[in-house]
C-alpha cells in the first residue's frame, strides 16, 4: 500500500492575526477512514509558510500528494463584516495557489478525513 497526501487543511480562523495551525491529511486507501492519518503543524504565518513546510515533512517521510491534492480553508462567513471581509479574502488568496500549483481549493475537507493524528 502506497500511502499519499490527500489535503493540507488551513486552520486560520478570521479573528486570528498571527500564527496559526494547519494539517496534512495522509491516506492508504480513499475508501476507509482507519488508515488515514494527519500531521499538525503549528505556529505557522501564512499559506506560504504551511505549503513550505508540508512540502518538506513529505520529502523527508517520502510520500506524494495525491493526483486530486487540495487545499482547504473551512471558515465561512460570519455578521462581523471585518471577519467575512477577511474569510473571503483568504480564500481568494489560498486559491490562487491552488491554482498557480495544479490543486484543488475547497472549504471542506474530503471524506477520507483521517481519523488518526501520527505526529503533532
Amino acid at each position: 500500500m502506497i500511502v499519499e497526501a490527500t489535503y493540507i487543511l488551513f486552520l486560520y480562523p478570521p479573528t486570528i492575526e498571527g500564527s496559526f495551525s494547519a494539517k496534512i491529511g495522509m491516506g492508504f486507501d480513499k475508501t476507509s477512514t482507519d488508515a488515514n492519518m494527519e500531521v499538525t503543524l503549528s505556529n505557522c504565518h501564512s499559506f506560504e509558510d504551511v505549503i513550505k513546510k508540508s512540502m518538506e515533512i513529505l520529502e523527508v517521510l517520502k510520500i506524494n500528494r495525491s493526483t486530486d491534492f487540495v487545499l482547504v480553508y473551512p471558515f465561512s462567513q460570519s455578521n462581523d463584516k471585518t471577519q467575512t471581509q477577511r474569510v473571503i479574502d483568504r480564500s481568494w488568496e489560498l486559491n490562487e495557489i491552488a491554482m498557480i500549483n495544479g490543486w484543488r481549493f475547497d472549504k471542506q475537507v474530503p471524506f477520507y478525513q483521517p481519523n488518526k493524528t501520527i505526529i503533532e
